[in-house]
């Protein structure tokens, strides 16, 4: 696996996040199909999807937390 490729799934990656982000919805939506199509297999991308969102859902809140918007 070359860097370029590396770095174009962390870019498809982040542009879904950033529409995930913005709506509220749609990761995991839009990068399994993409991700399958480029050859993926899906045992391994549904997995990876699911471990990203947790990452950046539990970043997501650490930072809201420090910021103020949420008390817990």
């Amino acid at each position: 696996m070359g860097a370029g490729l590396f770095i174009g799934v962390g870019l498809l990656a982040f542009t879904c996040m950033l529409i995930d982000s913005s709506l509220g919805m749609m990761y995991g939506t839009l990068l399994s199909p993409v991700l399958i199509i480029m050859g993926y297999d899906a045992r391994v991308v549904v997995p990876s999807i699911l471990l990203s969102q947790a990452v950046g859902g539990l970043m997501g809140t650490i930072r809201h937390n420090g910021y103020g918007h949420a008390d817990f």
